[in-house]
């Protein structure tokens, strides 16, 4: 018998439904994504909650829409809808879904239906039921969940060569210009007062949609506060069967205030009385839901890069900074974090650190090859001899030929040995940087 009730539910986030299907401001990954729509692969979207992924399965969909693809044949499923709170999320589920689709929806019989299905990672066994469609020619099927366990081991077994993984980061600073409808301008010199203006609020609010929507800070730092939690307890606690909340509060806490500085997991031991296992699960759980990211030191000896400590950055400078209260006195390293979560969008760039006699904050490697140092020196009006003694000190160990200084206002431009060291104000190079 048809289940009304659930296809009601359904009408209510699809295309062809009776409301109006919001698709809101587009995203850069929107476009580099419409292409692997049309593929037999499984598109997987990973992310922080709250981040837009919901938003940007939309979009793909309204895509798909416009070349062509009849509205009917499409189908767009939020696991996190209240009609499914009172069934088992389950593979069952997942037939009733379809199967409600075909019995009151219109799609041709004939049809291979364009499936969204957000949140998967809430419906036990879906791996399976996913790639049983996919090879069957039933389906063609993008997933989106909170987590990178969405295709944690197992997963990933079953769908080994029939996905492709894409992790979407909260809003980049282009991104949150074009949100506000503010003007790119990379070439302006000194900085346009809107950009500085919008950069200022990007480090101390961050990225999250919602948030950079949002006028008022007293409800950006309410929005952010609840992402906060709704992260902790949602994909972490709930997941996990955490027992000791409190324990994994101080870890979440720790790292977030404390964003781009060395951390080990001794410290953490000692610091709040864990045990060993509990830090290093408790730090595995919160790089999973994207809440943080670790990045290695720089060796030559692979073998040795995880017995060194490591940085630890906050994945949203907004989320950080409402948990940490504290803002101005930090701005030296939130500067640094926007850095960092800018070059962690490129899926083919890897990331360290390094400290030799000087430091340098990021060594980047694209493939096997190291591109270039990356120092940021935000809140200097000059250059202190060490910043570029430490660029140029890590240029030499991974044999990068070129470096960068990103400052909040200098530009110039360093020869040291044949090595070329570029000055520039991070507000431009954000501007310039790919999507």
């Amino acid at each position: 018998m048809p289940d009304e009730r659930l296809f009601d539910a359904l009408s209510y986030w699809n295309i062809w439904g009776p409301g109006e299907f919001d698709v809101g401001v587009s995203r850069d990954a929107t476009e580099r994504l419409r292409p692997w729509l049309d593929r037999k692969e499984i598109l997987a979207i990973c992310g922080m909650r709250r981040s837009g992924k919901s938003t940007l399965m939309r979009q793909l969909l309204s895509r798909l829409v416009e070349s062509g693809v009849s509205p009917d044949e499409t189908l767009f499923v939020n696991f996190e809808d209240p009609v499914f709170l009172d069934r088992p999320l389950d593979v069952a589920t997942l037939d009733r879904v379809f199967d409600t689709f075909f019995e009151l929806g219109r799609p041709s019989p004939s049809a291979v239906p364009r499936l969204f299905l957000d949140e998967i990672h809430n419906v036990a066994g879906w791996s399976r039921w996913v790639r049983a469609r996919v090879e069957s020619g039933r389906a063609q099927i993008t997933v989106t969940g909170s987590s990178a366990q969405l295709l944690e081991p197992d997963v990933a077994t079953v769908l080994t060569g029939r996905n492709i993984t894409w992790t979407l980061w909260p809003l980049s600073f282009r991104e949150l210009l074009r949100f506000r409808g503010a003007p790119i301008d990379a070439t302006a010199m000194p900085a346009p007062a809107r950009i500085r203006q919008e950069l200022a609020r990007y480090i101390r609010y961050g990225g999250l949609p919602e948030v950079a929507l949002a006028e008022d800070a007293q409800v950006q730092v309410a929005l952010l506060k609840q992402y906060f939690r709704d992260i902790l307890y949602r994909d972490v606690v709930s997941r996990h069967q955490i027992r000791d909340v409190r324990a994994l509060e101080r870890v979440a806490h720790h790292y977030l205030v404390n964003t781009g500085n060395l951390s080990t997991f001794n410290r953490l031991k000692n610091s709040y009385g864990l045990a060993m296992d509990q830090v290093r699960s408790y730090t595995a759980f919160l790089e999973q839901c994207y809440m943080i990211r670790q990045v290695d030191r720089y060796s030559p000896k692979v073998s040795s890069q995880s017995r060194l400590p490591r940085k630890v950055y906050a994945a949203d400078t907004g989320v950080r900074n409402a948990v940490a209260f504290r803002f101005s006195e930090d701005i030296g390293r939130l500067a640094e974090t926007v850095v960092h979560n800018q070059l962690v969008r490129d899926p083919d760039v890897r990331v360290f650190y390094f400290a030799g006699a000087g430091e340098c904050d990021f060594v980047v490697w694209s493939g096997d090859r190291p591109v270039r140092a990356i120092q940021v020196c935000y809140e200097a009006d000059r250059l202190p001899e060490r910043e570029v003694s430490g660029v140029i000190e890590a240029m030499a160990a991974v044999g990068a030929m070129e470096g960068l200084i990103l400052t909040d206002s200098l530009e110039q431009e360093i020869d040291s040995g044949g090595k070329r060291i570029r000055v520039r104000p991070l507000w431009r190079w954000l501007c310039e940087a790919a999507a």
